[in-house]
Formats: structure tokens, C-alpha cells, sequence
């Protein structure tokens, strides 16, 4: 369920939980239009009761030097391109 980003063992269990209280699914409902609709329910659940629910705050951590920034924190005029990458796309620099 890459949709979702969980793993595919959690809605197989429910789905046995389900069928060993209330009886086996009829397998005409399970297809593409009803993944459709869990994966746009569970985003809706997410969404309800998660969002805003998680907060960040700069880290009181010393700064120092990376290979993108000096050690104050501004960026390097010049960084080695095995730095960023390996691929090289046309662009202005």
C-alpha cells in the first residue's frame, strides 16, 4: 500500500479481522475502485487526526561547516560536485 506508506500486512490483518467476525468478503468488491476509496479514506482520517500534531523547532545545536555552507551558515561560493551529485543538467549557475 505505497498510497498509504504502510506496509500491506496491516490491511490484510484487518481485512481477516473483518472476515473472522462478520463472514468472508464477497470478492466482486474487492478491486481497483475500492483500494481507491480506503486509500482516499485513510488520507482523510490522516489528515483529521494528525494534522497539527507535530511541531519543530530550530535546534539550539552549534553550526558548523558542511560541505553546502561555511561554518556562520552561508553557502559556499564553489562545492565539489561529488558533493551534490553525479548528474549534470543544464541550467545557470
Amino acid at each position: 500500500m505505497k498510497a498509504m506508506n504502510i506496509p500491506i500486512t496491516v490491511p490484510h490483518q484487518a481485512m481477516c479481522a473483518y472476515a473472522d467476525k462478520h463472514g468472508a468478503v464477497d470478492p466482486k468488491y474487492i478491486n481497483e475502485s475500492t483500494i481507491a476509496a480506503f486509500c482516499s479514506e485513510f488520507q482523510a482520517w490522516r489528515i483529521k487526526n494528525l494534522q497539527g500534531r507535530f511541531h519543530y523547532k530550530k535546534s539550539n545545536a552549534p553550526i558548523g561547516a558542511t560541505a553546502l555552507t561555511y561554518e556562520e551558515g552561508k553557502p559556499r561560493r564553489d562545492i565539489a560536485q561529488g558533493r551534490i551529485g553525479t548528474k549534470i543538467a543544464p541550467g545557470n549557475s
